[in-house]
């Protein structure tokens, strides 16, 4: 019944907690000693638990501890998780954090890679919110070796971090003349794989 005390360890340790219990494929689980006793911790849906209880508050339980600000800031090229992680990781120790990304949102592959079944958006949206509520500049729109240089962003800034992820995809290249063959990263990508009826 402590759900505020269990919401305090979550988010001290876990910068996208309603992401990460709903797409986690649990490896701790299946290496828990208490399944040598009964059964594994159900940690993943303990934390999910939590998360859900703290978004139906009226009031988001948990304000964390950002450091002093240090003066320093650092600019971080891609909101995916890792960047957005990142961001989180150094507003909390008081940096000015400038988030660039091509897309226009924060997204990266927690959007464009996963299913709307397994990731809600307004669950990443929450994530994404607290992140930029720390005081974190998004600027969308931006890539880098097009309309963004990293000798412009060293310039403008104390520490250039680059995290664009792995957004590569393997293809097949089939030979043939057979039907369009729409690799899994552009079908799972709401934005440039639209279904049928023009949704998501």
């Amino acid at each position: 019944g402590r759900y505020g005390d269990a919401l305090e360890l979550i988010m001290g340790g876990l910068p996208l907690p309603d992401s990460v219990c709903r797409v986690c494929d649990r490896p701790c689980e299946a290496a828990c000693v208490r399944a040598g006793v009964d059964e594994p911790v159900a940690i993943s849906d303990l934390k999910r638990f939590v998360m859900d209880w703290a978004g139906i508050q009226d009031e988001f339980p948990y304000r964390p501890e950002v450091g002093p600000a240090n003066g320093m800031s650092v600019a971080v090229v891609g909101a995916g998780p890792a960047g957005l992680a990142a961001s989180h990781e150094l507003a909390m120790r008081g940096y000015q954090v400038r988030l660039y990304d091509s897309n226009d949102e924060p997204r990266g592959l927690l959007r464009a890679g996963i299913p709307d079944y397994r990731l809600p958006p307004e669950m990443l949206e929450r994530d994404i919110q607290r992140i930029l509520d720390l005081g974190v500049r998004f600027k969308g729109g931006r890539r880098l070796g097009a309309d963004l240089s990293l000798s412009e962003l060293l310039e403008a800034n104390d520490a250039v971090l680059v995290a664009i992820g792995a957004g590569k995809e393997i293809t097949l290249n089939l030979p043939g003349d057979g039907p369009e063959v729409v690799s899994s990263l552009s079908f799972l990508d709401h934005d440039s794989y639209p279904s049928d009826d023009g949704g998501p």
